[in-house]
């Protein structure tokens, strides 16, 4: 049996853990004193980086630690194999080093262990190893299913989608996009815009700055634009979204065109049948304050009108005047000369009326050849004369269709405080009356 030292013993014991640890990780070369578990463990961890040959790697070792044992330290600088005896007294420089014999046995029981042991790990680490792999081949179809599971969900989207990368290059988009575009995938995925033809050059330049701006701040856009598209111009809503991992240091873009053409143009028909509503109430709201045959206003304006001059006359003492004209002898025009004929005096007498009024005075038709005109802020004698001048042009005018002139008789009369408006239009009424009892064509005041 082989005599070792103490000393021997010592180093060959730092040796066997320097060989242990020099291939472990750098948590465990830290700390020399690791148990085998914790050896094995590691060891498992980085199996991807170990040698298929670690049962010629182990044998090396026992080897070397064999070797060792039975020769010996030679000096501090290095470990190798003791000299010949007679070698001995010669200088380091000088002697001759014989090679160890084999070490191993094949009979020996121990290595025979040994080696057994090693196979053992072997297999053991062979087992691992497959059984890993086999689980990642799992997963990477497992994931192969899901990411082709979420492409057939978003190709099932009606709205276009989009996604790129941090170098603003198409890595998504369904097949929404692809029809509202007309392009293909393999045509885009994979290129910026720079490439892509189915935008506007200049749409290209802003979107490349605005996708740089959008992926780098992290930040969401949305506006309505215009596309021109295979079908023509389209409207729609463009969205897009820059998101990432700060820890990962990964950045995208995200986005989505809404197609709102059909909105657009329902909203623009609605808006010209609004206008359309609009003409149309404007119309009917003529309609019901005016009359059909002259386009004066109608009993139902005058009213109103009238009430608000009564309340300014008796609030703040505006005077206000009414002047209530007939033309004279217009049943016997409309039987000489028609209906047609005496509409178109009827026409043209209102014409006249309308004429002599300031902006702030009212006519009105209220009867079949009666009128009113309401004077505001008008005293009673500015009133005659309005109404005289409106009797002289219309006995001027030749209205009737063989030049004869028609004459129109007219009442006038000054509100009075607290006076109702049946009050006042009676006296109105009487002033006419004495017009006309008086010979026609002349200004009554009442």
């Amino acid at each position: 049996m082989v005599q070792v030292s103490q000393e021997q013993a010592t180093w060959a014991t730092h040796l066997c853990r320097w060989r242990q640890t020099s291939c472990l990780a750098p948590e465990h070369r830290r700390n020399p004193r690791s148990s085998g578990e914790e050896v094995k463990a590691t060891m498992l961890s980085e199996k991807r980086r170990m040698d298929l040959e670690n049962e010629s790697f182990v044998v090396r070792c026992l080897a070397r630690l064999w070797r060792f044992l039975t020769t010996g330290r030679q000096n501090d600088a290095g470990w190798d194999e003791a000299p010949p005896p007679e070698e001995a007294g010669r200088p380091r420089s000088a002697q001759k080093l014989s090679r160890p014999q084999s070490v191993f046995n094949p009979g020996d029981p121990k290595h025979v262990a040994i080696q057994n042991e090693a196979a053992v790990n072997r297999r053991k680490l062979s087992t691992e190893l497959t059984a890993d792999e086999n689980a990642l081949q799992e997963e990477v179809q497992r994931l192969r299913k899901l990411l082709a599971f979420y492409e057939s969900l978003v190709d099932e989207l009606p709205t276009p989608i989009f996604a790129k990368t941090a170098k603003l290059r198409f890595c998504l988009f369904n097949k929404a996009y692809e029809e509202f575009f007309g392009v293909k995938r393999q045509n885009l995925l994979g290129r910026t815009l720079e490439d892509a033809f189915h935008l506007s050059e200049e749409d290209r330049i802003r979107y490349q700055e605005e996708d740089t701006t959008v992926i780098r701040e992290g930040i969401a856009r949305h506006y309505a634009t215009e596309y021109d598209t295979p079908t023509g111009k389209r409207q729609a809503m463009y969205w897009s979204k820059g998101f990432g991992d700060r820890a990962l240091g990964t950045w995208a873009e995200v986005g989505m065109i809404v197609d709102i053409s059909e909105q657009v143009a329902l909203k623009r028909n609605l808006a010209a049948k609004v206008e359309e509503l609009k003409r149309v109430q404007q119309k009917l709201r003529y309609m019901s304050r005016s009359d059909a045959l002259t386009g004066l206003a109608n009993r139902r304006p005058f009213a109103e009108y009238l009430a608000l001059g009564m309340d300014l006359a008796q609030r703040k003492q505006i005077p206000m005047c009414m002047l209530m004209a007939d033309i004279d002898h217009f049943k016997q025009v409309n039987d000489t000369y028609g209906h047609d004929n005496g509409d178109m005096i009827l026409k043209a007498v209102a014409g006249m009326l309308r004429s002599s009024c300031r902006a702030k005075d009212l006519a009105a038709r209220i009867g079949g050849e009666e009128f009113v005109i309401l004077l505001a802020a008008t005293r009673l004698e500015d009133a005659i004369l309005v109404a005289e001048r409106i009797r002289k042009n219309i006995g001027d005018t030749p209205l009737l269709p063989d030049g004869s002139h028609v004459t129109i008789s007219i009442g006038v009369a000054r509100y009075r405080p607290n006076e109702s408006p049946q009050a006042f239009m009676k006296r109105v009424d009487e002033a006419l009356y004495r017009a006309k009892e008086s010979g026609r064509n002349r200004v009554c005041r009442g």
